[in-house]
């Protein structure tokens, strides 16, 4: 499994290419894409961005294999506590 270190998905993904904001004069964006789809940024692996965990060696494991793993968790407990989202069309994006 490679290991990655991973960069932030809200400090630059949202907050500088799609998000709804833009540092400019009136602050938005013509296209954003939260104008058509609700949107859900995952900051991988574990120690990236605003992810964290309670047990610092869960911060050697972050290879693609555990990242996988630690997403599909992710998913599986947020759609059980916003179970309003659990029918809706669902797509997976990334960037590298």
């Amino acid at each position: 499994s490679e290991k990655r270190h991973g960069c932030s998905s809200v400090g630059y993904g949202e907050a500088m290419e799609i998000g709804p904001s833009r540092f400019k004069e009136d602050g938005k964006t013509t296209y954003s894409w939260n104008k058509m789809a609700n949107l859900l940024f995952i900051d991988t692996p574990v120690g990236t961005g605003y992810s964290y965990s309670k047990n610092s060696d869960d911060l050697l494991e972050n290879g693609d294999e555990r990242t996988a793993q630690d997403n599909l968790i992710f998913l599986q407990n947020w759609l059980e506590r916003f179970h309003q989202y659990k029918d809706t069309e669902f797509y997976i994006v990334e960037e590298i």
